[in-house]
Formats: C-alpha cells, sequence, structure tokens
C-alpha cells in the first residue's frame, strides 16, 4: 500500500505541474497572439472588428454586471464608428474631419467635440484630458500595444467570425472584462 501512495503522490505532482506549464504556456500564447493582433491592426487602414465587454461594478455591496457588444469599423487616418449595444447603453461613437460625436441611439443624447483630425490625437486626448479609456479604443490606436498592457490574457482558441477563423482572446482592464 506504501508503494501505491508513493505512485499515486507522485502522479498527482506530474500531472499538477504539467497543468501549470501548459496554463503558463496558454498564458503567453494569447499575450502573443494579442500582441501580433495589435500589431498587424494598426498596419490596416480599413478593417472591422466586434468585441463583447463586461463590467463588473459594486452597487449597494453587491456586484452588477452589465454588458455590451461593440462593432467598430475604422478608416484610418481619421475616422472610425463605434456601434455599442448592451445593458445599460446603446450608442454610436463617431469621428470623422476631427469632429467626435456621440449619440444615444434612442435619441436622447447626443454631443459633438472638436478634437484632433486624426484617431491617435483623439484617443490620446481622451485619455490624457479626460482620463477616459474605453477597452475597445486599443482596437483603435495605431499604438494599441503601448495603451493596454493587460497582466494577464486568456487564449480560447479559434473561433469562426462570417468566414474567417479567428484568434479568440480575453483580458481585463479597469473592471472591464474584454473578449475579442
Amino acid at each position: 500500500m506504501d508503494k501505491f501512495r508513493k505512485l499515486t503522490t507522485i502522479v498527482c505532482i506530474s500531472i499538477l505541474f504539467g497543468s501549470m506549464l501548459y496554463a503558463e504556456a496558454v498564458q503567453k500564447n494569447g499575450a502573443q497572439i494579442l500582441k501580433e493582433g495589435y500589431g498587424y491592426m494598426a498596419s490596416l487602414q480599413k478593417y472591422a472588428f466586434s468585441a463583447y465587454v463586461s463590467n463588473e461594478v459594486k452597487d449597494e455591496g453587491k456586484s452588477v454586471t452589465f454588458k455590451r457588444v461593440t462593432k467598430g469599423f475604422v478608416h484610418r487616418p481619421d475616422s472610425f464608428l463605434l456601434d455599442s449595444t448592451g445593458d445599460i447603453a446603446n450608442r454610436r461613437i463617431y469621428l470623422h474631419n476631427g469632429v467626435l460625436t456621440i449619440a444615444e441611439k434612442s435619441g436622447t443624447y447626443y454631443a459633438q467635440k472638436n478634437t484632433h483630425r486624426d484617431i491617435d490625437g483623439t484617443i490620446d486626448l481622451l485619455i490624457k484630458k479626460l482620463d477616459v479609456v474605453l477597452p475597445v479604443t486599443t482596437l483603435l490606436h495605431s499604438k494599441m500595444n503601448k495603451i493596454i498592457k493587460p497582466k494577464k490574457v486568456h487564449y480560447f482558441g479559434k473561433q469562426k467570425i462570417g468566414d474567417v477563423m479567428c484568434n479568440y482572446v480575453a483580458f481585463r482592464y479597469r473592471g472591464a472584462t474584454v473578449h475579442l
């Protein structure tokens, strides 16, 4: 019986160690995929994306999660459209000719602000002057990997979007979980 316990202990430790190495490899793989994806998107002049974002907040001591799906359309260097649908906001945010527009789809809110003529300058303004960092802004800026550097990126394999096989990753930033 003593040999059986030793063998069982060795097998359990081996499985645990192997799973830790696998988890670390998957973690690095997810971070590398995100970095390469950022690099690729930064090189494009036109592209579209879809992101699922959830924010967890405390309300009277209870945890509440708000979810939204954002579809983005980018035309570098000076135009983008973000179309978000979710639990608490359904709005469009777009930049065109140096004017940033935010419009609630219901028509209850509409605002415009003159900004930089390009996407990068507008995003920098939002971050530096207004301390506004929307998780999906990293998918707009040409230096995306310098804005948000998540500590952990989880890789969930490949998923088909339309007719294209895409890598599926997720990370947390400022209380939001972003799935790309």
